[in-house]
């Protein structure tokens, strides 16, 4: 496609995931993702189930966590989740959208403030490859 790199896919909006289920919890969120498949895989590899959770580890920090909860084997960073205690006032605004899957991130203090978006194209999960669209 014109001059993008050879790593770029062109979005569709038939293209990601859709939440399946959402549950809230004290310290964030688990959220069950499907493969929208009204278009064949561009990888065989393509995972047609994901988690998402997402922790509130601090007042200005939260960590998103995308994972195939089909391949337990995969190896992961060893890394500690440090999950929020309740009362926190968080000073960043988490957005969800569930049709076709994606995150907004903006600062609690500056409504306009995006500190990260998702929520414009698709997510791709596969063997040795993401896309997330920002």
């Amino acid at each position: 496609i014109g001059n993008a790199p050879k790593c770029y896919y062109p979005f569709t909006n038939l293209r990601g995931y859709k939440v399946t289920n959402s549950t809230v919890k004290l310290w964030g969120m688990e959220i069950d993702l499907e493969r929208i498949d009204t278009l064949e895989k561009l990888f065989q590899s393509e995972a047609d189930k994901l988690k998402c959770i997402i922790s509130y580890e601090t007042d200005s920090r939260l960590r998103v966590k995308i994972f195939d909860p089909n391949s337990p084997d995969r190896y992961e960073v060893p890394m500690n989740s440090v999950h929020s205690k309740t009362g926190h006032r968080m000073q960043y605004i988490l957005t969800i959208t569930q049709d076709l899957f994606g995150f907004a991130v903006s600062r609690t203090h500056e409504a306009t403030s995006t500190i990260f978006n998702t929520t414009m194209e698709g997510l791709m999960f596969s063997d040795q490859f993401l896309q997330l669209n920002m």
